[in-house]
């Protein structure tokens, strides 16, 4: 398990490619929620695999994309401002 910023998450991640669609109204759900506080850091389920076609973004989340999106649409919403949220990352290696 790792901790990861938020800006760091949305570097080095990539959504796992079996992963359910994204719905964007969970994602304006969870960024609603991050704006109004961050008390309980999230934790993601994910996989590294150091063979992944990305050069960078190796680690594929298997649980908590819309987490991620919210993430995203948080950072870009500028309301973040500076934030400095962490989240947990579980992280499972394999080879695939």
């Amino acid at each position: 398990m790792i901790k990861m910023s938020f800006p760091e998450v949305l570097a080095y991640t990539t959504s796992w490619c079996f992963n359910r669609k994204i719905t964007e109204e969970k994602v304006t759900e969870i960024c609603e929620s991050l704006k109004s506080g961050y008390v309980i850091p999230f934790i993601l389920h994910a996989i590294y695999d150091e063979k992944h076609t990305n050069p960078i973004a190796k680690i594929l989340i298997l649980d908590g994309q819309h987490r991620v999106e919210a993430i995203r649409k948080l950072l870009a919403s500028d309301i973040c401002g500076q934030c400095e949220y962490n989240v947990w990352v579980c992280i499972y290696k394999i080879n695939y």
